[in-house]
């Protein structure tokens, strides 16, 4: 807000009816007005607690010398009084607009990968059935920060921290190339480029390229060495080592919008191995096939037979 409209006494004059016709005019077309007259109308709308307005005056004028003197005073407090108030309603919407964020969503679909860039120009590809949210207003603050659900790589441009926020921990960096997945009680971040800091309930990793770690569950995170320069899953295939085989159907069911049932598997099994995005029926015999499972596939459903 102007800092000339800002003013105690400019608004206590102005409510007092005290403007010359040019200030009042000024006033009337700035920005400022049309909150400051919402607020005046919203005060008017309150009640003012009832009180014996001669008693009260009596004790003052006994106290004080002349109501000329106590008269005075009393119209310059009221004029601040309701200059106050209306400063005091000003600021408190603005900064409650300020921490109420415009927070922005950016999802993906089952079977679907999404490709963005976020205000600074860094890229972001969403892996399937995957969301990303933002505040709008920190990122014009710079300050860079995100909240990921699902699977998400990140080309992050060079400048201040740039901040990946799940459930199970924060991934920060500078500038540089990197994925990250929450699903399911299973969080793991691979660095391609640059480095990276995670953080993972009290746990924390710097990682180089081609370097990652992971976290299963409430176990410690744990690093490992990677391949590649990019996810495999941007090239249309998911690729897994020694992974929980829930995270396994996790990953099927966000490629191909399949459910699973049946309590013939026990999914806390580790899987290692690469499925298509593109057949289903080829990933899924990839898949249960190295498991020693058989499998019925029915519409959308798939259910699992244990091989006797």
């Amino acid at each position: 807000m102007s800092s000339k409209f800002n003013d105690d006494r400019f608004l206590a004059r102005w409510l007092n009816n005290e403007l010359t016709p040019e200030e009042l005019s000024e006033f009337q077309n700035s920005e400022d007005y049309a909150t400051y007259k919402k607020l005046i109308t919203g005060a008017e709308a309150l009640q003012a607690p009832s009180f014996d307005e001669e008693a009260l005056l009596a004790r003052i004028k006994s106290q004080q010398k002349g109501r000329l003197t106590i008269t005075k005073r009393k119209v310059n407090y009221m004029r601040y009084a309701a200059a106050a108030i209306v400063l005091f309603a000003a600021g408190l919407i603005f900064y409650t607009t300020r921490l109420t964020p415009d927070i922005k969503t950016i999802s993906s679909e089952v079977g679907q990968r999404h490709t963005f860039n976020l205000p600074d120009g860094s890229e972001v590809v969403l892996n399937a059935n995957s969301s990303l949210a933002y505040s709008e207003d920190e990122w014009e603050d710079d300050i860079r920060s995100v909240q990921l659900e699902g699977e998400a790589y990140f080309k992050v441009q060079k400048g201040n921290t740039f901040s990946v926020k799940t459930n199970a921990g924060t991934v920060s960096v500078l500038g540089t190339q990197f994925t990250v997945r929450d699903v399911s009680d299973f969080f793991e971040v691979k660095c391609f480029e640059g480095s990276v800091r995670v953080e993972s309930d009290g746990d924390v990793e710097i990682l180089k390229p081609k370097k990652a770690v992971r976290r299963i569950g409430k176990l410690q995170l744990v690093s490992r060495d990677i391949l590649g320069l990019s996810p495999e899953w941007l090239d249309g295939k998911t690729t897994f080592e020694s992974v929980p085989v829930s995270q396994v159907l996790a990953s099927l069911k966000n490629q191909y919008n399949v459910r699973f049932s049946g309590d013939n598997i026990d999914e806390n099994l580790l899987y290692s191995g690469t499925f298509p995005h593109d057949d289903l029926d080829l990933a899924l015999k990839i898949v249960f096939a190295s498991l020693g499972l058989d499998y019925e596939l029915k519409n959308d459903e798939v259910v699992i037979i244990a091989r006797p």
